[in-house]
């Protein structure tokens, strides 16, 4: 009789377990991410970073150009300047 008893306990123990672990298991597995899914992941990070790094060195360039457009112009007006000024002084000395 007492084995029945005992053997009675646990499956009622063994039920009320499994009713707890249940929903946890569920929602764990749930949550999980697979190895493919992380490495599908990892995978459109990387591309978004070489994305990213990507505009990121074609706007240094081209604001390298510009900035070197706007400066050769410069010297260019500056050395046009100078010429003016040598020109004008050999028609005073002549």
């Amino acid at each position: 009789m007492e084995k029945i008893i005992n053997s009675i306990k646990n499956k009622q123990v063994a039920m009320l377990l499994l009713v707890l672990i249940t929903p946890l298991a569920t929602f764990a597995q749930e949550h999980v991410k697979t190895a493919a899914e992380e490495a599908a992941d990892a995978q459109q990070t990387a591309l978004i970073a070489e994305i990213g790094i990507a505009v990121l060195f074609i706007g240094a360039v081209t604001a390298f150009l510009v900035f070197k457009a706007k400066h050769d112009k410069k010297v260019r007006e500056q050395q046009m300047e100078i010429m003016r000024k040598v020109q004008a002084a050999k028609k005073k000395a002549a």
